[in-house]
């Protein structure tokens, strides 16, 4: 049986391991909510069916009788057990184990996939989640039965399931945060939280704003440090004339000794600096237990507060932007007895109360018995062992903090006008935007002059107690906190537009951030080059994920966000917006199949789609009319779903799918006669000759023409005027703007382009442009990713082979897995299957080879370097003082200097040593 030879061919653990963990924060590939991605290596279980090990789907539904009630991809209950039954895989089978997991321990999550992650034995586990550490425990937990089920080894769930629970409460959010997030949520604000705290940020760029609990951007430090500060809001309410009660403070117990006659008791001890309730010791009548809570308070504080104890009811005041909005009359902890339970029983069940939580992770805090209720019992001369006679109501303790187990009851209506009056001037005596003014009163009804005494102000007070009063009408609290901080109708957003496609991103993503630049706008960008906030580069590297985009959205300087997307951010961690205004899709060819779990062009069309799924109800997609791929995506389900404005664009008016979308009134860019035109509906505006723009090189190159077309539709899909559309592509300088993107140089008498293509369609654009300059002798310095599969890199050489007469293959810097000179060894292979006419030979990745190539060049020959690192290759061509060109001569007609010997390189790993850059 299998089984018994798994066991004897794995004597330790079975193999299997979570290989890593990550978290897609924003939209992605898999859901359009945050999810969790665990990459699990299966090794030699990776094509082992649930039939093949014996007693393995009953055993694993013993443990979950709730698998039973899953419908998998059969859509009814009890679907995911016929697939147990008739043969499912591991990965798959883990997923469904973390989603039971998760409803037994409370989270409820019910969204789960498995994907192939591109190797064999590797898959990926894919669920959303409400906790993300709760989730991941639930993921490791699935694996780890996993094992023990293949181990046959006894499961006790209840141990994973507290596991969980404790992991999801450790890390829950408070109520205070959780219904400011609700109410964020409500109002569609994108929003993140910073760190791994409950620091929110709510909207994008400059419409941004923080928060975190009931504290915001406009809360005062000094404020906030003065309500911490116990004793000195004391001293600051009292000299502006407002009641407090009267204390002292100290730091040692002979402080307390020589004052403590002063004041008439009963008395009250707390930290200084304390919250929640946290070391008060309430209704305290000898100097011995002043004394004993002093010693209990200096655990919180060193300093610590003395004071007399008022009489009256305890109430929480919240006051916001100097107006009274809410206020409760809180009350400590107590139980009925019914004459048949313990004191301690009676404790359990009213923690039984699903309303009860640990700390703030509920509507109420659960009871701890802890000093100050024992010592309290021992005033009423009561043992928790102590049987409580049948409707006796036994408070636990003085102190009514809902962080201590007190309850709630609204009591906003009924608080007189002195008393709003007094509770508003205290915010505003100490500057606190967001206040919870604790006061003792005989009655809330009563007038402030009958009593009322100020014993706290508290910054960043919690709003559970509004929310949901044990008694009384709750209060929208987080939505009048919200509005304060970002009023309606502002939803906190700053136009975005993405770009996405296989070739031609950065290009149009630069053309788009210079075009809406010229209105002084800050426009944030991201490229696989860096990014920039306004003209200033915070960051140099391939910064086309999620990450980066969050950087951009964060900044409180950007007014408007231009992004480039890539496939690679895109499948790894999703998108780091939740929504765009406009997005473009330049085109999609062959490109990185085969790399993480990429099989064909289906898959990429399915990855490059979601920035067109996360486009907004009525934003704009632009798509390249040309591209049959790309023009599919308008049929998308989710696309049709957000009742898009779709605005085409086409190298040629002529395009049947473009003539279509005009004719019925939509929108589109094309070119007609040498002219970039914008066609609404049958409508035409002539907008700029291709000659007028330099990055087309007089419109011959035509990869550009079409960056540019996709440039202009999001830019007037923006809303963009005419006029600065023309001014930003007439002004637009490549060498400058557009560095390592098909910069032509002149050096000496012949020419040396840059550019970053690295796959067959950004070769075959090139060979375009080429092919139509007559009379130059062409090369090519060319290295290609080692990631590929071998058939597109000879594809790739293939193509290149078809516009040059010489050919320079090197290695990438990056090897990325391949053995040294693999690579340009597949290339010449290639060439030598095809029969192609090319020279072709072997340089080394130093700069050096290239300086060789450079110095050989003759008048009327071009070289093209398909460079990997801008940085290593920019400073080698730098060095010739070259001029850059806005085009080069169709036609070079000085045949006769181009006649004669050439350089003929040999394959060669390590080139002469170049000494001197002039030296021809």
């Amino acid at each position: 049986m299998f089984w018994d030879k798994s066991i004897r061919n794995y004597p330790g653990r079975i193999p299997l391991k979570i290989q890593h963990m990550r978290t897609n924060y924003g939209p992605s590939v898999f859901h359009s909510r945050p999810t969790i991605v665990m990459t699990l290596d299966l090794e030699r279980w990776s094509e082992v069916a649930s039939t093949s090990v014996p007693y393995f789907a009953q055993k694993l539904v013993n443990v979950f009788p709730g698998l039973a009630e899953h419908t998998c991809s059969k859509g009814y209950d009890g679907g995911f057990v016929q697939r147990l039954q008739s043969g499912t895989y591991l990965a798959h089978i883990i997923e469904h184990m973390a989603l039971e997991l998760s409803t037994l321990s409370g989270i409820g999550v019910t969204y789960g996939k498995t994907r192939y992650a591109g190797r064999s034995g590797s898959y990926e586990v894919i669920t959303r989640f409400k906790n993300e550490c709760g989730m991941q425990e639930c993921l490791r937990s699935a694996v780890q039965i996993a094992l023990n089920l293949l181990e046959k080894k006894e499961i006790v769930l209840s141990e994973y399931i507290e596991r969980i629970r404790n992991e999801t409460s450790r890390t829950a959010l408070g109520t205070t945060s959780a219904a400011l997030l609700d109410a964020v949520r409500t109002r569609n604000i994108p929003y993140r939280f910073i760190g791994d705290g409950s620091l929110l940020q709510i909207g994008y760029g400059c419409k941004s704003k923080r928060l975190q609990t009931a504290v915001t951007e406009k809360t005062n430090l000094i404020s906030a440090d003065l309500a911490q500060d116990k004793d000195l809001t004391k001293k600051i309410l009292e000299q502006n004339f407002l009641p407090v009660p009267l204390g002292f403070i100290a730091t040692k117990e002979e402080e307390i000794v020589a004052n403590l006659h002063d004041l008439t008791p009963p008395y009250v001890v707390k930290p200084l600096d304390g919250n929640h309730g946290r070391g008060v010791c309430l209704n305290l009548n000898s100097l011995e237990e002043v004394v004993e809570a002093f010693h209990f308070a200096q655990g919180m504080s060193e300093a610590v507060i003395v004071e007399e104890m008022c009489a009256g009811s305890d109430y929480r005041i919240l006051v916001l932007d100097g107006k009274l909005i809410a206020a409760a009359e809180r009350k400590p902890p107590s139980v009925i007895g019914d004459g048949e339970k313990t004191l301690s029983q009676l404790i359990d069940i009213l923690n039984s109360n699903p309303a009860r939580g640990s700390g703030h992770d509920n509507i109420l805090s659960k009871i701890e018995v802890d000093h100050i209720i024992e010592n309290h019992l021992k005033k009423l001369n009561i043992s928790l062992s102590d049987v409580i006679e049948k409707g006796r109501v036994v408070k636990l303790r003085e102190n009514a903090n809902l962080s201590s187990g007190g309850t709630a009851s609204d009591v906003t209506d009924m608080v007189h006008p002195e008393v709003v009056a007094l509770c508003e001037r205290a915010a505003r005596i100490v500057g606190l935007d967001i206040c919870g003014i604790d006061l003792i009163h005989k009655d809330i009804t009563l007038p402030a002059s009958a009593g009322a005494k100020i014993i706290e102000v508290n910054a960043g007070p919690g709003i559970r107690m509004h929310i949901a009063p044990s008694e009384g009408k709750g209060r929208p609290v987080a939505e009048m906190i919200l509005e304060k901080v970002m009023p309606s109708p502002e939803t906190g957003r700053i136009p975005i537009v993405t770009v996405t496609g296989t070739n031609g991103k950065t290009t149009t993503v630069r053309l788009i951030h210079k075009i809406i630049s010229l209105n002084r706008k800050n426009v944030g960008l991201t490229t696989t080059d860096g990014i920039w906030i306004g003209k200033e580069k915070i960051y140099k590297g391939d910064t086309t994920g999620p990450r980066s985009a969050q950087a951009v959205l964060a900044d409180p300087s950007v007014e408007f966000a231009v992004l480039e997307v890539a496939r690679g951010g895109i499948l790894r961690s999703g998108l780091g917006y939740d929504w765009s205004d406009v997005a473009v899709v330049t085109n999609i060819s062959e490109d990185h199949i085969g790399q993480d779990g990429i099989e064909d062009m289906d898959d990429l069309v399915w990855i490059k789609s979601l920035t067109a799924e996360r486009v907004r109800i009525g934003g704009t997609l632009v798509l390249n009319a040309d591209d049959e791929r790309v023009l599919a995506i308008r049929e998308r389900p989710r696309v049709v779903e957000q009742m898009l404005n779709i605005f085409l664009f086409a190298m040629e008016k002529n395009n049947a799918h473009f003539i279509s979308h005009i004719e019925k009134g939509g929108r589109g860019c094309c070119i007609e006669n040498d002219w970039l035109v914008y066609y609404d509906g049958l409508r035409t505006q002539h907008i700029l000759r291709l000659k007028e723009i330099p990055v087309t090189l007089g419109g011959k190159a035509l990869f550009n023409v079409a960056n540019v077309l996709a440039a202009a539709a999001a830019c007037i899909s923006s809303k963009i005027s005419m006029e600065q559309l023309r001014d930003g592509l007439k002004g637009f300088k490549s060498t400058e703007e557009n560095l390592g993107r098909f910069n032509v140089y002149k050096v000496r008498d012949s020419y040396v382009i840059l550019d970053y293509g690295h796959n067959a369609e950004a070769f075959h654009s090139v060979g375009n442009y080429l092919n139509e300059l007559k009379g130059y002798r062409k090369k090519v310095i060319m290295s290609l990713p080692g990631d590929r599969p071998d058939e597109l890199i000879k594809k790739c050489a293939i193509h290149v082979s078809n516009f040059c007469e010489e050919i320079y293959f090197r290695d990438d810097l990056d090897l990325r897995g391949r053995q040294y000179l693999e690579v340009p060894q597949l290339c010449l292979e290639a060439l030598a299957e095809s029969g192609a006419y090319s020279q072709a030979s072997i340089i080394s990745q130093t700069p050096a080879s290239v300086y060789k190539v450079i110095d050989q060049l003759k008048a009327g020959e071009i070289l093209v370097i398909f460079y990997d690192t801008l940085a290593e290759i920019l400073p080698t061509i730098l060095d010739y003082d070259p001029q850059p060109v806005d085009f080069i001569p169709d036609v070079y007609t000085r045949s006769e200097d181009i006649l004669g010997s050439y350089y003929k390189p040999t394959i060669t790993a390590q080139p002469e040593k170049r000494t001197n850059a002039h030296s021809f």
